[in-house]
């Protein structure tokens, strides 16, 4: 096995067993690979035939599409069964060899503690 084989087969694992959701979009923001959590998270899947534009891929989420489009990191809440899960996004371009930007991912971090903790903290603290 080459020494890429083994890089690229060790990407995918790593990729695929990211707890944190990650999407990949291409230059014209089309969604192009999700990983299990972002699946998971988001109710989508990967078109089967053309890609289709961001904003149409993620209807339901038209803040965290225009964010992507606008590459701004923004802090989004997803209800789920379980209840409100709040996420920082972090979006970064990715560029070939050229320094040419052929796309953008996305990391969608879990900050759900952190904002309960901040909530409880607040509560706490007397008014002046």
């Amino acid at each position: 096995m080459l020494r890429q084989d083994i890089i690229t087969a060790a990407k995918e694992k790593i990729f695929s067993a990211l707890q944190d959701p990650v999407l990949i979009v291409d230059e014209h923001n089309r969604l192009v690979e999700l990983n299990p959590a972002a699946t998971e998270l988001l109710k989508i899947t990967l078109p089967r035939t053309e890609a289709t534009e961001i904003g149409e891929t993620l209807k339901s989420f038209s803040m965290l599409a225009r964010a992507i489009v606008e590459g701004a990191s923004v802090e989004i809440d997803v209800g789920s069964y379980w209840g409100v899960k709040h996420f920082m996004t972090k979006i970064s371009d990715l560029s070939d060899g050229n320094g040419r930007v052929i796309g953008k991912v996305v990391i969608m971090r879990d900050i759900t503690k952190q904002k309960r903790l901040e909530k409880e903290v607040n509560s706490k603290t007397p008014a002046p």
